[in-house]
C-alpha cells in the first residue's frame, strides 16, 4: 500500500522518486496541506529537477508513490462506458452479473472479474 513519505530531499529520495516518474508516477503534498495530480512522464526528468523544483519552486513536505491497481485498466473502462461486468469466485465456482448490491471490482482478492460471461470449464 501507497504511503506519505517526508520528502528530505535526500539522494535516495530523489533516486526513488525518478524511478517512479518513467512507471506508476508519484504526487505530492505541498506546504498548506495541496496535493498534486499523478506526476508521470515518457522522458526521464533532468538532472537535478525533483531536488530544485520541490525545494526552492514547490514547497514540497512529502510524497508518495502510486502503485497500480491490478484492475486498473477494467475500472476505467468500466467507469467510462457503463459496460456490465460479471465475478466468479477464484477456483471457477459459479459467476454473477455485477449489480448495485454486488458492486464490480469491490472484492478483488475473492473474486476474478471479466466483461463476458465466463466460459464453464468441463
Amino acid at each position: 500500500m501507497s504511503e506519505w513519505i517526508e520528502y528530505t530531499g535526500s539522494t535516495e529520495q530523489i533516486a526513488e522518486i525518478e524511478a517512479s516518474f518513467l512507471e506508476s508516477g508519484f504526487i505530492v503534498k505541498k506546504d498548506g496541506g495541496s496535493i498534486s495530480d499523478v506526476i508521470q512522464g515518457k522522458q526521464p526528468l533532468c538532472e537535478g529537477f525533483v531536488s530544485y523544483n520541490f525545494e526552492i519552486s514547490w514547497g514540497v513536505n512529502s510524497y508518495l508513490i502510486c502503485q497500480r491497481h491490478p484492475l486498473a485498466d477494467m475500472i476505467c473502462q468500466q467507469a467510462r462506458t457503463g459496460q456490465p461486468v460479471w465475478a466468479r469466485a477464484y477456483g471457477g465456482v459459479g459467476q454473477v452479473l455485477c449489480h448495485e448490491y454486488f458492486p464490480p471490482f469491490a472484492h478483488p482478492d475473492t473474486f476474478e472479474y471479466a466483461f463476458t460471461e465466463f466460459k464453464e470449464e468441463v
